[in-house]
């Protein structure tokens, strides 16, 4: 999020706890970019390629106010809540990105019906942006014609 002087995420939260949830978010939405689209496959683009931490920021900066922590605490909670709900390891972003995609997909998998909100929430909110990138538009061979691409 690019908060300046003015803003805050939370506009209830002390301003040192707004900084807190801020750098949490980013944690949490920077590994789980990673994890989810990684770069090194020469037939799709990457989350550095199609700059999707920026843009997923950009995006979330464009949401009323009263909506931008929401979508924040999905990935502060997927990251952070990990040793709870997916035991033997620390937080998400602290696992290497293999180890973070099998949390995820495992979650979306699964029986419980928490775990499969948390799972596809952070896929669908990632993919959103993912998928409006002219380069994914490019490696899959469908025309960016009329798609609303989201920039940073």
């Amino acid at each position: 999020m690019t908060t300046s002087p003015r803003s805050t995420m939370v506009p209830w939260l002390p301003g040192p706890l707004d900084r807190a949830f801020v750098r949490a978010w980013k944690a949490g939405l920077e590994a789980l970019a990673e994890a989810l689209f990684p770069e090194g496959d020469p037939a799709v683009p990457g989350f550095e390629t199609t700059e999707l931490v920026p843009r997923m920021e950009a995006y979330v900066d464009s949401l009323p106010p009263s909506q931008r922590p929401l979508v924040a605490l999905l990935f502060v909670a997927v990251d952070r809540l990990a040793p709870l709900l997916a035991p033997l390891g620390p937080r998400l972003g602290r696992r290497p990105p293999a180890r973070r995609l099998a949390v995820v997909e495992g979650w979306r998998g699964s029986r419980i019906w928490p775990l499969r909100v948390l799972g596809n929430a952070v896929k669908a909110s990632l993919s959103m942006i993912y998928f409006s990138h002219p380069a994914v538009f490019e490696a899959t061979g469908e025309p960016a014609g009329g798609a609303v691409l989201v920039s940073s």
